[in-house]
């Protein structure tokens, strides 16, 4: 049975931050989520689609960059290409449209990624591309 791949980001990148506040409020969750870090690895929970418009994700080349966390930590991070940032997933959703990685989803990415298989030649090992669709058009760009 085919898998859905999980993408994660190896590398540090740099935070996007508004004010002093926001900077202590991003470095109290940064705390919390290395903690839980340290006992097992993250797991991607969502898909980011679009940006509030004056958030500080916005227009920074994040669509479609995962939520990573767990389902037993608050705190989640949001991971773009080029920056990251720390929510709490009551939050989260002021500032950006996600769609929640459910156990349903996934069920069915596997089952569209084994039919895309059953139509390919014997052989064919190239990468196959499923898309998400929004969850809703909530902050979609004009």
């Amino acid at each position: 049975m085919s898998e859905v791949c999980v993408w994660r980001t190896s590398t540090q990148v740099h935070a996007c931050y508004n004010s002093g506040k926001d900077k202590r409020q991003q470095k109290a969750m940064k705390a919390t989520f290395e903690l839980r870090a340290s006992q097992s690895e993250t797991e991607n929970l969502a898909i980011m689609h679009y940006f509030r418009k004056g958030a500080p994700m916005y227009r920074k080349k994040a669509e479609g960059g995962a939520v990573l966390g767990w389902a037993d930590c608050p705190v989640v991070c949001a991971t773009g290409a080029a920056v990251h940032r720390f929510y709490t997933k009551d939050d989260i959703t002021n500032d950006i449209t996600i769609t929640w990685i459910t156990p349903e989803l996934r069920a069915k990415l596997n089952a569209r990624a084994d039919e895309m298989k059953a139509t390919r030649a014997d052989g064919d090992t190239a990468p196959m591309l499923l898309g998400i669709e929004a969850s809703s058009d909530r902050f979609k760009y004009d």
